[in-house]
C-alpha cells in the first residue's frame, strides 16, 4: 500500500490510455490546488503526486471496516470513451458506461469522470465526401448525450479531450480542472467522514471499554489522507494529537489494552527506531496486540517521517531526544523484562538512528546543538558500561540521571542465548583499547558539535569531560590545557560540587606537570569548597599550601573573604611608654583546620601625601573560628588615613580584602602619645634674609635616643644643600625659653657622626632632656618661594628598639612681612623711613632696630614696641643716620626685627589651653591630634578685620567644623573634646591676647640695607621777595590779589658727597625748571636754565609771578635734572610754603536809573558808584 500518493483509476475498454498518458505526465503533478477545511481555512497544496492504475474490482472491494482510509482507494475513477455514432453509443457504449458508472457510484467517498477522446483524423486518411460540418454536429452530439445521461447533478463530471484539434490546450485545461476537482471533492468527504466518526469515538472515551487503538486507527486514517495530499503539517498535527492523548491516557493509568511493555523481541535494542515496516505495527494495533515499545517506536516514527517531509531536522532530533529520554523511563522501570544492557544498547542506536538520518543536511546552531546533545546522551551509555567493566573509573563520571551504573557487570560474549545485538557495543564491551579508542572520538564529535551550536554551557561541560579522561590517561599535560578555563564555567552556573572535581583534578595535573604556581591556585581554591571535601582532603591542601607556597616564584593574590570574615577596629591605640601604635583586627577562619601564616597587615595611605603605613604582626596560627590580632606598627606620621587593604601572608601567597574598592572610605586617624619624638621645620629663628636656611629640630620627647638619622627629601628639582655647611647644636630643655632672645648664647655645638651626599644626617646620643637643632642651608638655580620635602627620623632608644617619625612639611621661605626703606637726605643727616605691611596675615612687631656701622651713627626710632599691624595696615619706622667720618666703607646697616604672626600667637595660646583642659580630663592622647587639626582651623577661620576693630578673634564657635574633624576618634571621647572646644572658644571671646604673650616663640628677621651715595646734594629755596601781607607765622598764608605781581627767587647751593671726580664735577651741567600752569601763573624769567656745581656756594635766580585767577592756588614746583647720568644726586626742598590765597582785584560799576522817553534815554542819567 503507498500512502504517499492518492490513487486515480481509469477504465480503458478503448485503448485510448496510450494515447493520452504522454499528454498527461505533462501535467502531473497536478499543481495549484485549493482545499476549504470545515473550519473555513483554505489549504494551497501546490503540488499533488497522484498514483494512475487501471481500475479492477478489487481496487475498491474495501471492507466497511476501521481500515476505510488505510486501504488504497481511489479518489477518482476515470472512464475513457471514444464514440464518433450516436447509434453505436446508444447500442453498444451506453450500457458499458453505465455499468462502471453504477460500481464507483456504489462505493463512498470516490468521485467518478467521463472523458470523451476524439482523435482528429489523419490528413491522409480524411474522407473528402464527408462534410466537415456533419462531423463536428456528430461528435457534440455523442458528448452531449453521455453529459445529458450521466451528470445528474449540478456538477459536471464529463470533459471531452479533442486530440489534434486546435482546442486541445483547453481540451486538456479542462480535463485536469476536472481531476483536481473530483480529487479535492473525495478528499473532502473522507475528512467529512474522518471527523465525524472520530468526535463519535472521542466521546466514548469516558466510557468503559473504550479501546486507544481503536482511535488511533481512525486518527491515523485522517493523518494519511493529509499526507496524501501533501498536507504535511496537518498530518503531523494529527499525531501530535495521538501522542498527547497517549501520555495523558500513561498519566492516568488506562493503559490496560497493551498487553505487554515490550522490548524482548530479537534485535529490539539495536533495530532504527525510524523503520516503520520491520514489524506489521498496523497489524498488531488493529489486533490490540502491540506492546507499548513498540507502539512508542511506531508513532515516533510516523512522526520523523513527516518531519522529514517537512525537512524539520531539528526538530526530529528533537523530538528524539525526548522520546528516548522518556521511553528509557518506562523501560528502566520494567528492566527486570529486559535482557542485560537492553536500555543502554537501545539509546545508543536510537541515538546513531537520528544522527544519521541529518548527515549531509545542511547545520545550523540549532541543529549542532541538538546533534550535540544526542551524542552526549549516548556517551553517558558508554559511562555507565565503561564504569561496569573496568574500562574507566567510577569517579570519571559527573552527576546526572542516567548515570547511575547498572549492577549488572558481567562480561557479554557472543554465544550467550540473551545479549545485545549491537555489535559495536559488543566490540567495546569485549576490548578496552576499543572503548577508549570509541569514547575519545565520541568526546571529540560533541565538543564539535556543541562548539558549532554556540552551546557555551555544554562546551564546558564536554571539556571537563574530556579533561577527566585526559587525567585517567595520564597526560597530564593536555587535561591541565583543557582544564585552564573549566572550572570558572561551573562556578559561573552555580554548579560548586562539580566545579570543585575539576578543580581537584587540575591541581593534580599541575603537581604532576611541575607547575607549582597553578598547583597552589588550585589548592586556595579548593580550601573555598571544603563542604565538598573531607576533612583529611582539607588538611592536605592546607599543608600543600604551608609547604610549597615558600618556593613559589611569583606572588599570587586571592580576595581574603574566601577564607576569613574581618572586621577592622576603627581607632589606632597608643603605647604609653614607647612609640607604636596598635590596631586590633579580628579574622573568623572560615576553614575548619587551623592555619599557620607568616603575617597579617594592614596597608593604609595618608589623606593629604599619601604617605603609606603598614600594621604587621608576624608568624600566627589563625585557629578555626575567631582570631583576635594586635598589628603594630613603629612609625609615626600624624594625619588622617584611608585603608586600602588587609593581607594574610602565606610565603608568597598574599590573601587581600581591598578597602578602596568598596564604594565607603574607612578612614581612620593616627596621633602621637605625650613624650614621643617629634620634628619640627621652620625657618630659623634668626632669619637673615640674604641666606637661604631651614631650621629642623628633633624632640625626643621622654625617650633617650643612642643613635639615628634624619633622612631629607626634597620635592623641588635642583634644590641642593650645603652638607658642608651645616651646623647642629643641643639645647637643654629646662635652659631653653620660649620667647627669649638669647636662645643662641644657650646652644651647645653638636658634632653629627656623619653625612651623606643623599642628604643623610647621622647623629648619636640625645638624651630626653635635649633637643637637636640642625641649621641647613640650601641653594638653587631658581628662586624657590616655598620648599616641600619629606623629613625622616629613624632613631634608636635605650631599650634597642628602633623607630621611625616620618612627615612631608610645606615651609614658606619669604618673609611674611614687605619692607620699603625711604631715604631723605638732608646736609648734616640722612633721615630713613622703613615701611612694613602684611599681606596675608597680622603681625605683631616685639621690636626694630637699625644697628650702627663702621660709617654712621643711627638714632633710635621713638615708635613703641609691640605693635600688632593688620593686614590692610602698614607701620613706619624712622631712623635718623649721621656719618660718622670722611671715610666710606661702603658697609650696609642691618634692620633687625622681632616679630610673630598672629596664626603663632593663637596657636601659642590655644596649645596650653587645649593641653590644660585635656589633662583635666584624661584625655592627654588627643592633644597632637586637636592642635593639628586647631592649626589648620585657625588658617581660614581667624577674622583678622574683626580683631583689629573689636578684639575679637573668631566670629563664631565653628563646633560644626570640629565635629566633622573629630569623627575619627571615639564616640565617647569625642564628646568630652567638643565640650573642651567650646569652652576654649566662649573663652577667647573675653581676653585680650596681649596679657598671654610673655613666652610665645618669636622670629628674628635680619635686612642688610646698603645706604645710597650721591655726588652731590642740592639744596633749594623758593624765596618770595615781597613782603606784602607777610605775617611772621609760619602758618600764615601769603595774600594777594589777581594780576599782583609776585617777586621771587630760586636759591640753590651745592654740597658735594664723598669719592667724587672733581673734573667729572667740572664738566656737569646742571638744569632747574620750574613747572607752571599757564591757566594760574604768567612768569617773567628763565623757566628753564643751567647751573655748574660749586662746591658750598649759592646760586641765586630771579623770576616774576603774576597770579591769573583767584583762590588757593599752588605755587610753581622746581625740578632738577642733568644730562650726566653718571652723577647721582638728590635734592633738598628747604621751602614750607606750597600755595598762595589770591584775591579777586577792587573794581567800580555805574548803574543808570530813572524814566524817559526812547528818544532820550541815552542822554538822560541818573549814577550810583558801587565800590
Amino acid at each position: 500500500m503507498n500512502s504517499a500518493k492518492i490513487t486515480v483509476t481509469y477504465t480503458d475498454n478503448f485503448n485510448l490510455w496510450l494515447s493520452i498518458y504522454p499528454t498527461l505526465q505533462y501535467h502531473l503533478p497536478l499543481k495549484n490546488i485549493h482545499w476549504k477545511s470545515s473550519n473555513g481555512v483554505v489549504r494551497y497544496i501546490d503540488n499533488l503526486e497522484i498514483n494512475i492504475k487501471p481500475y479492477h474490482q478489487t481496487n475498491s472491494d474495501g471492507k466497511p471496516h476501521q481500515l476505510q482510509g488505510l486501504l488504497d482507494n481511489p479518489y477518482l475513477n476515470i472512464f475513457l470513451v471514444k464514440c464518433e455514432d450516436i447509434d453505436v453509443y446508444r447500442s453498444h457504449i451506453r450500457s458499458m458506461i453505465r455499468s462502471w458508472y453504477s460500481m464507483v457510484t456504489s462505493k463512498k467517498n470516490q468521485e467518478w469522470l467521463i472523458v470523451h477522446v476524439v482523435l482528429q483524423l489523419e490528413p491522409l486518411t480524411i474522407n473528402k465526401n464527408i462534410n466537415p460540418s456533419k462531423f463536428l454536429s456528430i461528435k457534440a452530439s455523442v458528448y452531449d448525450k453521455i453529459k445529458a445521461e450521466f451528470n445528474t447533478s449540478k456538477r459536471d463530471r464529463c470533459v471531452q479531450l479533442r486530440l489534434g484539434d486546435i482546442d486541445e490546450i483547453e481540451s486538456w485545461q479542462d480535463f485536469v480542472v476536472k481531476m483536481k476537482e473530483g480529487i479535492v471533492s473525495s478528499f473532502n468527504a473522507r475528512i467529512l467522514q474522518y471527523e465525524e466518526d472520530i468526535k463519535k469515538i472521542d466521546s466514548q472515551k469516558s466510557f468503559p471499554g473504550w479501546n486507544y487503538c481503536t482511535f488511533f486507527i481512525l486518527k491515523e486514517g485522517l493523518a494519511q489522507s493529509f499526507e496524501q495530499m501533501t498536507l504535511i503539517e496537518d498530518s503531523l498535527a494529527q499525531y501530535d494529537e495521538l501522542e498527547s492523548l497517549f501520555h495523558q491516557t500513561i498519566k492516568d493509568n488506562q493503559l490496560t489494552w497493551f498487553e505487554n511493555i515490550g522490548g524482548t523481541d530479537l534485535n529490539d535494542d539495536s533495530e532504527s527506531i525510524l523503520d516503520t515496516s520491520k514489524k506489521p505495527y498496523r497489524m498488531f494495533i488493529l489486533q490490540n496486540t502491540i506492546s507499548l515499545f513498540d507502539f512508542r517506536i511506531y508513532l515516533f516514527a510516523r512522526q520523523c517521517q513527516l518531519l522529514r517531509q517537512l525537512g524539520e531536522y531539528a526538530d526530529i532530533l528533537q523530538r528524539g531526544r525526548n522520546f528516548i529520554v522518556t521511553m528509557a523511563i518506562i523501560l528502566r522501570k520494567n528492566e527486570e523484562t529486559l535482557i542485560p544492557w537492553f536500555i543502554e544498547s537501545w539509546i545508543w542506536s536510537s541515538v546513531h538512528n537520528l544522527i544519521n538520518i541529518t548527515e549531509g543536511v545542511s547545520k545550523n546552531k540549532r541543529l549542532s546543538a541538538l546533534r550535540g546533545e544526542l551524542l552526549f546522551l549516548a556517551r553517558l551509555q558508554l559511562d555507565k558500561i565503561g564504569a561496569a567493566f573496568g574500562h574507566i573509573p567510577n569517579n570519571l563520571l559527573f552527576s546526572d540521571k542516567f548515570t547511575m551504573v547498572s549492577e549488572n557487570n558481567a562480561r557479554i560474549h557472543l554465544d550467550e542465548t540473551e545479549h545485545i545485538t549491537n555489535m559495536q557495543l559488543v566490540r567495546m564491551i569485549d576490548s578496552k583499547e576499543e572503548f577508549l579508542k570509541e569514547y575519545h572520538t565520541l568526546n571529540n564529535y560533541i565538543l564539535m558539535e556543541f562548539q558549532e551550536g554556540d552551546k557555551p554551557n555544554s562546551v564546558g561541560r564536554i571539556l571537563s569531560n574530556i579533561a577527566s579522561f585526559q587525567h585517567y590517561l595520564k597526560q597530564y599535560k593536555k587535561a591541565a590545557d583543557i582544564l585552564k578555563n573549566v572550572p570558572e564555567f561551573y562556578s559561573k552556573n552555580g554548579w560548586e560540587k562539580i566545579e570543585c572535581s575539576m578543580i581537584q583534578i587540575y591541581a593534580s595535573c599541575a603537581i604532576e606537570i611541575g607547575d607549582i604556581e597553578k598547583y597552589m591556585k588550585s589548592c586556595l581554591s579548593l580550601l573555598t569548597f571544603e563542604k565538598y571535601l573531607p576533612q583529611d582532603k582539607t588538611l592536605f591542601y592546607i599543608k600543600e599550601i604551608e609547604k610549597y607556597s615558600k618556593v613559589l616564584s611569583n606572588d599570587i593574590s586571592y580576595p581574603l573573604e574566601n577564607y576569613f570574615s574581618a572586621h577592622l577596629d576603627e581607632y589606632i591605640n597608643q603605647f604609653e611608654d614607647k612609640d607604636s601604635y596598635f590596631l586590633e583586627l579580628i579574622l573568623i577562619n572560615k576553614i575548619s583546620q587551623d592555619i599557620s601564616i607568616q603575617s597579617a597587615s594592614v596597608k593604609m595611605h595618608k589623606e593629604s601625601d599619601s604617605q603609606e603605613l603598614c600594621f604587621i604582626k608576624e608568624n600566627i596560627i589563625l585557629k578555626h573560628d575567631k582570631n583576635v590580632i594586635n598589628l603594630i606598627s613603629n612609625i609615626t606620621s600624624p594625619g588622617n588615613y584611608i585603608i586600602e587593604t588587609i593581607e594574610i601572608k602565606i610565603g608568597k601567597i598574599c590573601l587581600v580584602k581591598n578597602f578602596l574598592y568598596s564604594g565607603k572610605k574607612f578612614c581612620i586617624a593616627l596621633f602621637p602619645r605625650i613624650g614621643s619624638l617629634d620634628v619640627k621645620v621652620t625657618l630659623p629663628s634668626d632669619i637673615l634674609l640674604n641666606k637661604q636656611r631651614i631650621s629642623i629640630e628633633i624632640d625626643p620627647g621622654k625617650n633617650n635616643v643612642i643613635s639615628g638619622h634624619l633622612d631629607i627629601k626634597f620635592n623641588i628639582p635642583n634644590l641642593k644643600i650645603h652638607t658642608s655647611k651645616i651646623k647642629a647644636y643641643l639645647f637643654n630643655k629646662n635652659d631653653l625659653t620660649l620667647g627669649d632672645t638669647k636662645q643662641s648664647e644657650k646652644a651647645i655645638p653638636y658634632e653629627l657622626e656623619k653625612i651623606t651626599e643623599n642628604n643623610i644626617l647621622t647623629f648619636g646620643n640625645i638624651n630626653s632632656d635635649q633637643i637637636l637643632s640642625f641649621i641647613i642651608p640650601y641653594f638653587s638655580d631658581n628662586e624657590i618661594l616655598e620648599i616641600k620635602a619629606k623629613i625622616s627620623v629613624t632613631y634608636f632608644v635605650s631599650t634597642n628598639e628602633s623607630y621611625i617619625y616620618i612627615s612631608n612639611f610645606n615651609i614658606l621661605t619669604t618673609l611674611p612681612l614687605t619692607l620699603d626703606v625711604r631715604n631723605y637726605f638732608r646736609k648734616q643727616c640722612i633721615f630713613s623711613q622703613f615701611l612694613i605691611s602684611f599681606n596675608t596675615s597680622s603681625l605683631r612687631i616685639i621690636s626694630t632696630k637699625l644697628e650702627e656701622s663702621n660709617d654712621f651713627f643711627v638714632s633710635p626710632s621713638e615708635i613703641s614696641n609691640n605693635t600688632l599691624i593688620l593686614p590692610s595696615q602698614s607701620a613706619s619706622f624712622i631712623f635718623k643716620i649721621v656719618k660718622k667720618n670722611n671715610f666710606y666703607s661702603n658697609q650696609p646697616l642691618t634692620f633687625n626685627i622681632i616679630y610673630h604672626t598672629l596664626e603663632e600667637e593663637m596657636f601659642y595660646i590655644a596649645s596650653n589651653m587645649f593641653l590644660h583642659e585635656l589633662q583635666i580630663n584624661g584625655l592627654c592622647k588627643y592633644y597632637s591630634y586637636i592642635i593639628r587639626i586647631f592649626k589648620k582651623f585657625q588658617q581660614s577661620k581667624i577674622n583678622h578685620d574683626e580683631y583689629g576693630l573689636k578684639q575679637i578673634i573668631f566670629t563664631e564657635n565653628h563646633i560644626s567644623y570640629w565635629k566633622d574633624e573629630l569623627n575619627l576618634i571615639n564616640s565617647n571621647d569625642r564628646a568630652e573634646i567638643i565640650k573642651i572646644v567650646q569652652k576654649i572658644m566662649s573663652e577667647f571671646e573675653n581676653f585680650s591676647l596681649d596679657m598671654k604673650l610673655l613666652n610665645c616663640p618669636w622670629k628674628e628677621a635680619k635686612i642688610h640695607v646698603k645706604i645710597p651715595t650721591i655726588h652731590v646734594l642740592h639744596s633749594v629755596d623758593f624765596i618770595i621777595k615781597s613782603d606784602t601781607n607777610i605775617n611772621n607765622n609760619i602758618y600764615s598764608i601769603l595774600k594777594m590779589t589777581v594780576g599782583e605781581p609776585l617777586y621771587a627767587e630760586l636759591r640753590i647751593q651745592q654740597t658735594l658727597g664723598y669719592e667724587i671726580d672733581k673734573d667729572l664735577l667740572e664738566k656737569s651741567v646742571f638744569f632747574y625748571e620750574i613747572h607752571v600752569d599757564n591757566n594760574t601763573w604768567l612768569l617773567s624769567g628763565y623757566k628753564k636754565a643751567s647751573f655748574f656745581i660749586k662746591d658750598d656756594c649759592l646760586q641765586v635766580f630771579s623770576f616774576v609771578l603774576i597770579p591769573l585767577k583767584s583762590g588757593y592756588i599752588m605755587l610753581p614746583t622746581i625740578d632738577i635734572t642733568t644730562s650726566m647720568t653718571s652723577i647721582r644726586f638728590e635734592v633738598d626742598y628747604n621751602y614750607d610754603m606750597k600755595h598762595v590765597l589770591v584775591l579777586p582785584a577792587e573794581s567800580s560799576v555805574t548803574f543808570h536809573l530813572g524814566s524817559f522817553p526812547h528818544s532820550e534815554s541815552l542822554n538822560t542819567k541818573s549814577s550810583i558808584n558801587y565800590t
